[in-house]
C-alpha cells in the first residue's frame, strides 16, 4: 500500500478555479468513492492527482514523497483509466496492452485473471480500438489501468457504458483485487448504492471542496437504509451549493 496525501490542494480547469483548497490523507488501502453534483471538480481532481492536469498551489504526497511538481511521475505511480473515446484507434487492445504496460506478462498477471474475466473483452481483444463500441472501449479503459499492478488506481465514473452483468462482476472484482492486492482504487462515482454496498471510505466533493467525508461504517449503515443515507447526502449537497 502507499500512502497518498493532499494539502491545500488548488486545480484550474480551463483557466477556471475548480479545485479549491483540498485537503486528504490516506493511509490504508481500500476503495474511495468520490460523490458530487455535475460540475464540483471530481474529474479535475481525479485528473491532477494522476498527472493529467498541472496543479496551481497545495502539496501532492505518494508514499510520504511530494510529487507536486512532478506530473510525469504521478502518472507514473498510479494507473488511471482514460476516456474510452481517446483509446488510439489504429491498435487492437492486445496492441494497446503490450505498450502500456511495463511487463510483456503484465496482461496474464494471475492477480488480474478476475478481473479480465470480468470484462470479458477475449472476443474483441484482436479488433482495431477505433472499431469497438463505447462498451467495449470501456472495458480496454479500464483493464488497462491495472497492468503492472499499480499500489494506487483512478477511475472516473469506470461503470458508465457496462451493460449490467459487466458491471455487477467487474465491482465484484475491483473489490477482491483491493482486499487481494491492498490497492488504494479511487473512483468518480454518481450511484450511491455502489458507495454504500462496495467502497471502504467515501468523499462528498461540492463547489470543489471536500463537503463530507465518510468512514466504512457510516457507508454499511448507509447500504442498511439507503433512502434515509441518500435523502442525508443530497440534503449535504444542496446545504453546500
Amino acid at each position: 500500500m502507499t500512502s497518498l496525501e493532499i494539502a491545500q490542494l488548488q486545480v484550474d480547469r480551463g483557466g477556471v478555479p475548480a479545485v479549491l483548497g483540498v485537503d486528504y490523507a490516506n493511509h490504508q488501502p481500500g476503495w474511495i468513492g468520490l460523490v458530487g453534483a455535475n460540475g464540483s471538480g471530481k474529474t479535475t481532481l481525479l485528473r491532477a492527482l494522476a498527472g493529467r492536469l498541472p496543479i496551481r498551489s497545495g502539496r501532492i504526497a505518494i508514499g510520504g514523497a511530494d510529487v507536486s511538481a512532478n506530473r510525469a511521475l504521478r502518472a507514473s505511480l498510479i494507473g488511471f483509466a482514460i476516456d474510452n473515446a481517446m483509446l488510439p484507434a489504429d491498435l487492437t487492445p492486445r496492441e494497446l496492452f503490450a505498450l502500456s504496460a511495463e511487463s510483456e506478462q503484465a496482461i496474464d498477471d494471475p492477480l488480474l485473471a478476475p478481473l479480465r474475466a470480468a470484462l470479458r473483452f477475449e472476443s474483441f481483444i484482436d479488433r482495431k480500438c477505433g472499431a469497438l463500441s463505447a462498451g467495449m472501449a470501456q472495458r480496454i479503459a479500464l483493464f488497462a489501468a491495472f497492468l503492472d499492478l499499480p499500489a494506487i488506481v483512478i477511475l472516473d465514473e469506470p461503470f458508465n457504458w457496462l451493460d449490467p452483468l459487466t458491471a455487477f462482476d467487474t465491482k465484484q472484482a475491483l473489490r477482491d483485487l483491493v482486499t487481494a492486492r491492498g490497492l488504494t482504487l479511487i473512483t468518480a462515482l454518481h450511484d450511491i448504492s455502489t458507495l454504500t454496498a462496495y467502497c471502504n471510505r467515501g468523499i462528498l466533493l461540492s463547489a470543489g471542496r471536500i463537503a463530507l467525508t465518510l468512514e466504512e461504517s457510516e457507508l454499511r449503515a448507509g447500504l442498511a437504509d439507503p433512502i434515509s443515507f441518500e435523502t442525508r447526502m443530497v440534503d449535504r449537497l444542496r446545504d453546500s451549493n
